[in-house]
């Protein structure tokens, strides 16, 4: 008997042989036995099952333990708001919750980019509506509309769509509306210029100048093609928008036929109220949504400016019935989508979108946000002031909304957390990102497990002002649901922007479980039990703040210990004179001891709102902790409604020098330890090595890296210094090794990238390279040097930096001081000394140094080149060479010096002597004549010709006429105020061109310009009186031979006569005598005359140039109709479409 494995095995070798027999029908031998031998795979070894439950890790931070323990702690009754770049409803598990209710309950668009200006109030004739696209709008009857007015405008649906979606579909509307009519033109066109080079016709006078017009505009023709090939631009289409009010609800339709049918395009209600929402095209899958304003004046089109803020919410709360094995953190919570991503600015967030989304959340009267995950982040100067910071504080610690933020993805140096977890209050929860064992099987198909470790690019703590920045680290990567726009069903993404929302669950399960068991809870409560039960992990502090959250403990937490007094109060911790939210001490040389106070004050929620019962009823009694031996605190504190304060002292004497050492001071509630840390001040010192060899010099021995190592060296920065060169040098491994080095040096009250560089190296074994970046003197840099969180072999690395420096020359230049702006431009009395007295102000003016002064002339100084000094006010010597006194130690700042940068000028100009300008004699002033001023009344007569109505100017054009019969200017006058008169008077342009030209002598203006040089005296004279004569010609001739165009073409083509089209040739050949048919002075004429000749590429390229130099309604009109005529309709339409979008009726609202 074979055993089962044994019996399968025979199973699977026979079906293989059947397969192979099948696929290789002849090779069998009369025997039945195959001639070439094939080797089976091993089947011994069972195959792993796929690790599922890493592709969206919920193990890590106990989800699953708590949801399998408590299925209904599954998120059901919290409203989740995700800050982002929009959520697409219709992207799997984004349906409904875990009940069955709608799981996105309201759509938002805050950045503005959505809206449209639908302020044009209509009403139907005959049910259409004539649309702002210029299309006529056909109503629906299935419509109700008591009020019969409709509010209409126009969306380019290339405003709304992300960059990517837009590409695509560019490239697919290129392909079926573009690329294979195109390809036949050009074809076609050249194919014709081909037979026309191959069949020239016999000379002859008139054939010769139509047969090279006939080549020129096949040539323009096959050149304008290629031409629109290579810069092909498509605006997108544009949408007529028609907004009406049905007796319930706003209501918008989105004509995408693009043709006026409403009854085929998009037709939707307020989200919020019906959650309909609709993809915009079959083609481009990208669903919106439409919320409407100001009583129908704003329509808002929500849709989604990337595919991030669908994969933040499907982490948060995706929901997969039929597959709970990929459901997000909190599949029972609903969300909120509020859009801040602005896609006009490439999907970057605004200060008004955060805004706009912030009171939405606090004014919105429909439902209760209870927790807001932003997953987007800037740098900032001034973190700790500012209105978003004003609003953030508000939604926290009025509304009682728990905000969860990513720290950002700018590490792996210190002090890298970004806005919002650094905003002024520390109310916001802040996130780093955590990659697990388990993810890095399921999501990034390594071939090895490592020890879990934090991203190497998430950002680090603490905050510039002391706090910690990152309050907790998460799971920061997922394969989850995108936008349907993507084509795609899920994608990986990684980032303290995935971290983010799964704590963000994390915490809507919290509450979840709150709600359900009706505890009382704070966003305060709610951090406290987050921070305190989280699982502190073997790596970088500064990555993971309290550790990896654990769900499950803080649930079990919050029940163990509800209803304490401290649940809704806030301790706001405030350090030093500058109010900092911890102690973070770096740009010091560390030499000694330092106290600093340190005040602590409870706040209720809604502070100003609160009981005052429970304010008087509050008193606590704390026992606080360091375990930092370089840092004293007191061992207790009571504390009642009011602020208190008490000294920590540092010492860092002891400490190694070149680290960083991190330590908090923990207040526990006396009569419940086991509750955890109430409060904490973070405090982080920076030790950073001074003594340098040479004074420039450092270096590390051999390091090694293992995956997601970090290695820190801090130095002070020698105060000449303004650029260092780090070489790094890699050895012990025969792979090629990552790196990313990251130098950072913090300037007060600017955002950390102001000082940084940020490199990403790759050594292979015993390789070195050199990095050179430039460094600010005075300031410690911080030289972080990490390995790729991912790799899977260790090494060693050898780092050493070089300090460098210009010494700028020390000669002194002085420099003269006035206290007036009149004294200092004439060189006046110059200020030796001033006394001021308190409060006054004395504007002082300073003179550039000259190139003639002694002291510049041996340094060779070129103008525009920069002084570097300074500028001292004290009239006393002691003061100005005194040295600053500072709390950190003797620094080179004096204190009555000011740094001025002063910039070399010209040599200033030699005034003119008194005796020579005492002796020179003044110019005599021309005497005019009697005819001087006949002859400026004539021409101030001429210029009012075209100015005045039409027979006002043509008696000033005979009173002229009859003094000055020969005056062409005012010939000109009277002919450009006819022309402007419109078709009524062609007849006269006509008359009144033909007078002009007949008064041209135009031999010697050909004998002029034909003439190479001119060596008479007057030459440049008589050029200025021949170039007036051409221009007055060739601007009569253009305007005669338009009148004729116009009169021409209006008439039926069997009609129009020969003598006309000669004529037009005859106009045409004598302006061709003095300029090119695209000189803006004819390029007019040129167009109607070549369409009268039926050239219409010859045509089509001087109105492409008008174009190219201003496109207007006219011009676009000509370009169309000349495109059309040629059989160019599809860039006719594409010129067409985009009308709507060039000429807009209304600014874009913002």
């Amino acid at each position: 008997m074979r055993s089962p494995v044994q019996e399968g095995l025979r199973i699977l070798q026979k079906s293989c042989f059947d397969r192979i027999s099948v696929f290789f029908g002849n090779n069998l031998s009369s025997a039945g036995k195959i001639r070439t031998t094939t080797k089976m795979a091993s089947t011994t070894e069972p195959l792993s099952e796929f690790p599922s439950w890493g592709l969206l890790p919920r193990k890590e931070t106990g989800v699953l333990s708590l949801i399998n323990k408590f299925p209904n702690y599954d998120g059901r009754g919290v409203v989740l708001a995700i800050f982002d770049s929009g959520v697409d409803p219709g992207a799997p598990g984004l349906q409904v919750t875990t009940e069955g209710k709608v799981k996105v309950i309201d759509r938002i668009d805050a950045s503005g980019a959505g809206d449209v200006d639908t302020s044009t109030i209509v009403e139907a004739s005959e049910g259409v509506i004539a649309g702002l696209s210029g299309r006529k709008l056909k109503v629906p009857e299935s419509w109700v509309n008591p009020t019969g007015k409709f509010h209409i405008g126009v969306k380019g649906a290339y405003a709304i769509y992300p960059q990517r979606l837009r590409e695509r579909v560019s490239k697919e509307r290129k392909e079926k509306n573009w690329d294979s009519v195109h390809k036949a033109l050009v074809a076609e066109a050249q194919r014709k210029l081909q037979a026309i080079e191959s069949n020239k016709s016999p000379n002859g006078n008139g054939g010769n100048y139509l047969e090279k017009l006939t080549k020129e505009d096949a040539e323009s023709r096959v050149a304008q093609l290629n031409a629109l090939e290579k810069k092909y631009y498509d605006l997108g289409p544009a949408y007529d928008c028609v907004v009406y009010h049905d007796g319930e609800m706003w209501r918008a339709c989105i004509d995408t036929s693009e043709r006026g049918e409403l009854e085929s395009g998009i037709h939707l209600g307020e989200y919020r109220l019906c959650h309909q929402w609709a993809s915009l095209t079959e083609a481009d899958q990208y669903n919106i949504s439409i919320n409407v304003h100001n009583d129908g004046n704003i329509l808002e089109i929500v849709g989604m400016c990337s595919s991030h803020g669908t994969h933040v919410a499907s982490i948060a709360s995706a929901n997969f019935p039929d597959s709970p094995e990929r459901n997000g953190i909190a599949p029972g919570a609903q969300i909120v989508s509020i859009t801040i991503g602005d896609n006009r600015i490439s999907s970057m967030e605004t200060g008004t979108a955060l805004a706009r989304a912030m009171m939405r959340v606090m004014e919105n009267p429909h439902y209760k946000v209870d927790v807001i995950n932003m997953s987007y982040g800037e740098h900032a100067h001034w973190c700790s002031s500012g209105r978003l910071g004003e609003l953030a504080n508000e939604v926290v610690n009025k509304y009682g909304v728990i905000w969860v933020a990513s720290a950002g993805n700018h590490g792996p140096a210190l002090a890298t957390v970004g806005v919002p977890p650094d905003f002024q209050n520390d109310s916001i929860i802040g996130v780093g990102a955590y990659v697990s064992p388990d993810m890095m099987t399921a999501e990034y198909s390594m071939i090895e497990k490592l020890p879990g470790c934090p991203y190497t690019w998430s950002s680090r703590g603490p905050t510039a002002d002391g706090a910690r920045g990152v309050t907790v680290c998460a799971p920061g990567g997922a394969i989850t649901s995108v936008p349907r726009f993507t084509l795609h069903s899920n994608q990986l993404m990684n980032g303290t922007s995935m971290a983010s929302p799964h704590t963000a669950g994390c915490v809507g399960l919290i509450v979840s479980a709150l709600k359900q068991k009706s505890i009382p809870y704070s966003p305060y409560s709610v951090r406290r039990a987050i921070e305190n039960t989280a699982l502190s992990l073997d790596v970088d502090i500064f990555a993971q703040g309290h550790g990896l959250i654990q769900v499950q403990h803080a649930v079990e937490h919050l029940i163990q210990h509800s209803n304490g007094v401290e649940d809704k109060i806030r301790f706001a911790v405030e350090c030093g004179s500058e109010r900092t939210k911890g102690i973070h001490l770096r740009n010091w040389p560390a030499l000694k001891p330092v106290d600093v106070s340190v005040t602590v004050e409870p706040k209720l929620l809604n502070d100003t709102k609160a009981d005052p019962s429970e304010k008087l009823s509050f008193c606590m009694e704390f026992v606080m902790t360091c375990d930092a031996p370089w840092v004293r605190a007191p061992p207790c504190l009571q504390m009642s409604y009011m602020f208190r304060s008490f000294q920590v002292s540092i010492d860092p004497r002891g400490l190694s020098r070149g680290g960083v050492y991190f330590t908090t001071v923990k207040a526990y509630n006396a009569t419940n330890v086991e509750k955890g840390v109430m409060f904490e001040v973070p405090i982080t010192i920076v030790v950073p090595t001074i003594d340098l060899l040479h004074g420039y010099f450092y270096s590390s021995a051999a390091e090694i890296f293992r995956a997601g190592c970090v290695r820190r060296h801090f130095l002070q920065v020698p105060i000449e210094s303004t650029w260092a060169s780090v070489t790094l040098k890699a050895s012990h491994s025969e792979k090629c090794q990552r790196f990313t080095l990251h130098a950072v040096q913090l300037k007060p009250s600017c955002s950390v990238k102001t000082l940084e560089y940020h490199k990403v190296v790759n050594l292979g074994c015993n390789e070195s390279t050199t990095l050179v970046f430039a460094v600010r003197g005075g300031y410690t840099l911080e030289l972080c040097l990490a390995r790729w969180w991912s790799s899977l072999v260790e090494g060693q690395v050898e780092t050493s930096v070089d300090f460098h420096s210009l010494s700028p020359s020390q000669e002194e230049v002085k420099l003269d001081l006035y206290t007036s702006f009149n004294a200092a431009v004439a060189s006046g009395k110059k200020a030796h000394s001033l006394t001021l007295n308190t409060g006054a102000v004395q504007p002082i003016y300073l003179t550039a140094p000259s190139l003639s002064d002694k002291t510049l002339k041996g340094l060779g100084l070129t103008p525009g080149q920069a002084l570097l000094g300074t500028l001292s006010f004290a009239k006393d010597e002691l003061v100005r060479k005194a040295v600053s006194s500072h709390k950190f130690g003797r620094i080179r700042t004096m204190p009555d010096q000011y740094q001025l940068r002063v910039v070399v000028t010209e040599l200033p100009c030699k005034k003119r002597s008194t005796a020579s300008s005492a002796t020179g004699t003044e110019e005599k002033k021309e005497t005019k004549t009697h005819a001087d001023y006949l002859e400026a009344l004539r021409d101030l007569q001429t210029a009012w010709i075209a100015k005045l109505d039409s027979e006002s100017g043509e008696q000033i054009h005979r009173e002229v006429m009859a003094t000055h019969p020969d005056h062409l200017a005012a010939q000109l006058a009277r002919l450009q105020a006819l022309d402007a008169g419109g078709a009524q008077n062609r007849a006269l342009v006509i008359a009144q061109a033909k007078q002009i030209v007949s008064a041209v002598d135009t031999a010697p203006l050909l004998a002029f310009y034909g003439t190479k040089t001119d060596t008479r005296s007057d030459a440049a004279k008589i050029k200025t009186q021949m170039d007036k004569q051409r221009n007055t010609l060739l601007e009569a001739l253009s305007r005669q031979g338009s009148a004729m165009c116009s009169d021409f073409l209006q008439l039926p083509v069997n009609e129009r006569p020969q003598e006309t089209l000669e004529l037009l040739d005859s106009i045409a050949t004598d302006i061709l005598k003095f300029v090119e048919a695209t000189d803006s002075k004819v390029n007019s004429f040129f167009a109607s005359y070549y369409q009268v000749r039926e050239f219409y590429g010859l045509s089509s390229r001087i109105v492409l140039r008008q174009c190219e130099e201003k496109w207007t309604r006219d011009n676009e009109a000509k370009l169309t109709d000349a495109y059309t005529r040629m059989g160019w309709t599809h860039a006719a339409s594409l010129i067409a479409s985009s009308h709507p979008l060039r000429f807009p009726t209304s600014f874009a609202p913002f």
